[in-house]
């Protein structure tokens, strides 16, 4: 039973982990992580911490600590914490968002941000997108049934990628748009990122990041061409709209994952078929437990 019923960023009384978020962020930086900021959720007894940027491998690795520390501090409080990506169907499921930047490791420049953009324009101006952040993003679309193939490792993952949650698994992209698979938070140019929304905690942490990373650097070196952002409600669009944008969903069951395992070219060059194997045998066996 979750531990209370507030909403998005509520307060005690209504809020009754304020207590214990405090200090899950003062232990997680004591362990050396930087947390940005931590806060209640959407769903009952839903809560969430949001690190500071840090380089792919170590924001894998604070992601595993934290969850060790999340674990820890239930257990002195009797609580058990749940990281399953859709614990109750009727309510918002738990996501890993992951955001990325990439920085000029000479100059320490953002290079996602055009440098002749003016400030005095629209901070939903795509212009103020350099042709690396474009390309980046569009490797995202391209390889996302790549992506969702390599991390979702539990049924609940795809029940949690159903409309009315802001848990996107169309092929979009757009600003401050929650609905869209690759969102761009409203931040300065200086500060400017993107937001991959369609992850959660069932598979592994480093091949999320890897796989992330990957679908990035595929995305600029093949100069992929980004499409027209979303600019509406993604979860409301129509089927005929959404072919004729040519936007795809992601895989929606694990048999469609296996697929996707089996025939991706782009998974066995960046991942190894080592590594692939180990992810066709870790569905099979899911899908033989489903069965039984």
């Amino acid at each position: 039973k979750p531990v209370d019923s507030a909403g998005y960023c509520s307060l005690p009384p209504q809020d009754a982990s304020y207590d214990f978020r405090h200090e899950l962020g003062h232990a997680c930086e004591k362990a050396g992580m930087s947390v940005k900021r931590i806060h209640h959720e959407c769903g009952p007894g839903q809560n969430e911490i949001e690190l500071n940027l840090t380089p792919c491998l170590k924001n894998a690795d604070d992601s595993l600590l934290c969850q060790w520390i999340l674990q820890l501090l239930a257990s002195q409080r009797h609580q058990r914490i749940l990281f399953s990506p859709k614990p109750f169907s009727n309510q918002a499921g738990n996501g890993l968002h992951h955001h990325i930047q990439l920085r000029d490791l000479q100059t320490g420049k953002n290079v996602l941000a055009d440098a002749e953009w003016s400030p005095s324009l629209s901070n939903n101006d795509p212009n103020r997108l350099s042709d690396v952040c474009r390309h980046g993003i569009a490797g995202l679309l391209k390889y996302a049934s790549e992506i969702t193939a390599v991390f979702a490792s539990s049924n609940e993952s795809f029940v949690r990628l159903q409309p009315g949650f802001e848990a996107p698994s169309q092929t979009t992209w757009d600003f401050s748009n929650r609905t869209a698979l690759v969102r761009i938070p409203h931040c300065s140019q200086e500060s400017l990122r993107f937001e991959y929304r369609g992850g959660d905690l069932s598979g592994s942490v480093h091949l999320f990041g890897a796989i992330l990373l990957a679908a990035v650097l595929r995305g600029i070196r093949d100069k992929l061409e980004l499409s027209p952002p979303a600019n509406c409600n993604v979860e409301e669009m129509m089927q005929e709209e959404l072919e004729r944008r040519g936007i795809q969903s992601v895989p929606q069951t694990l048999e469609q994952c296996l697929t996707v395992l089996n025939n991706s070219l782009f998974l066995k060059e960046v991942l190894g078929p080592e590594m692939i194997q180990v992810l066709i045998e870790r569905d099979e066996e899911l899908i033989r437990e489903q069965k039984q």
